[in-house]
């Protein structure tokens, strides 16, 4: 089955999206954002619910590529460009949930907020531009936290 862009964009004209950078303050915007406007929150991998139990390797191979890894190592010492590649799988195989969610959570009037890793040329197609903020740190921050769990000095916050 497939579901014609222009009627995602029409059930989902009440869902706002935030996409982005790691360390980029997207889901803290979410959260207050949810809260200051009385809004459905979306938090991050907030489609993992459903996802971690319908997934299947054939049918969502990046999804399920963690469930698969002997150790560490092999999440670790991938090329980037496999690693680059499964983000970019991943992101497009999560969607299909995160899409599936959010048409069950619109049914109402109330909007939405989403902190969301749907591709930006997926959320063209099925979100009117004003409803999506992207939001950009520096890559120094994300290589910081990750390995050392500090912010940057020179960092915004």
């Amino acid at each position: 089955m497939k579901i014609e862009n222009n009627i995602l964009k029409y059930y989902l004209k009440n869902v706002y999206f935030i996409t982005g950078t790691a360390y980029a303050g997207k889901s803290t915007t979410v959260k207050m954002l949810a809260e200051k406007y009385d809004m459905v929150f979306c938090g991050e991998n907030y489609h993992s619910a459903v996802s971690d139990i319908v997934a299947t390797p054939d049918a969502q191979p990046d999804i399920c590529y963690l469930n698969n890894l002997t150790d560490w190592r092999d999440f670790v010492c991938r090329s980037p460009e496999e690693y680059e590649r499964w983000i970019f799988g991943v992101g497009k195989e999560a969607a299909e949930f995160e899409v599936a969610e959010l048409l069950s959570l619109s049914k109402g009037d109330k909007k939405i907020i989403v902190d969301t890793n749907i591709p930006v040329d997926m959320l063209k197609e099925i979100s009117e531009y004003n409803r999506v903020a992207v939001m950009l740190s520096p890559q120094s921050m994300s290589v910081e936290r990750f390995f050392t769990g500090t912010i940057p000095k020179n960092s915004l916050f």
